[in-house]
């Protein structure tokens, strides 16, 4: 079942917020054995899904990454080799955060784990540019926002202060900025990817 909850501050049009609800609830229906025809549109071929792991040596913590193509195998041998979930049982509960007209920021919470998700309007059509995934056994809660916050605002107060350690600090070496630009010569909007070397450089 898929149920969308908008917050409060998104002012995005209903064929938005359906679209990207779309792209969302086609990302995730592989994962039940629901059918996997629809992954392929739902997300864009830069994307970046990250992954927490536990070390099984050290019990640590980490963080592995999966592209497009490992994506879509994953997901194509979930769908056609697991156990298919009843309908009944699909879990889907969508939080759409912020949305403009071309950018948006969501969650999604299955019955055993949980997804954040970046997505871009790009020809008409919105897009998965990036998934940050946890087990729900595995992701507690934090006991208070700060730490959060705090990253947050090592990210952006360098842009005002100048403070590049500052920002260095907050990102992790993983990370990847992405933003539309005009190509100057088709007029059509594409995305520029900014990795951590080119953001703190």
């Amino acid at each position: 079942m898929t149920t969308v909850q908008i917050s409060k501050d998104v002012t995005a049009s209903q064929e938005d917020i359906e679209g990207i609800s779309k792209a969302i609830t086609d990302y995730m229906l592989p994962w039940y054995g629901a059918g996997f025809g629809g992954l392929a549109k739902a997300i864009h071929p830069s994307i970046h899904k990250r992954v927490f792991r536990n070390d099984p040596h050290t019990g640590r913590p980490f963080m592995s990454e999966v592209n497009y193509y490992q994506l879509m195998e994953i997901a194509r041998n979930t769908d056609e080799g697991g156990i298919k979930t009843p309908e009944a049982e699909w879990q889907n509960d969508i939080t759409i955060y912020h949305a403009t007209e071309r950018i948006a920021s969501a969650r999604s919470e299955g019955t055993r784990w949980v997804d954040y998700l970046h997505l871009a309007k790009l020809e008409g059509r919105w897009q998965i540019m990036h998934i940050l995934f946890d087990n729900h056994k595995e992701g507690a809660y934090p006991d208070s926002p700060e730490p959060i916050t705090k990253a947050v605002e090592d990210y952006m107060m360098p842009w005002y202060t100048m403070e590049w350690e500052r920002l260095a600090s907050a990102l992790h070496p993983a990370v990847i900025k992405r933003g539309f630009n005009k190509n100057s010569t088709s007029g059509r909007m594409v995305i520029l990817n900014s990795p951590y070397s080119k953001l703190v450089e």
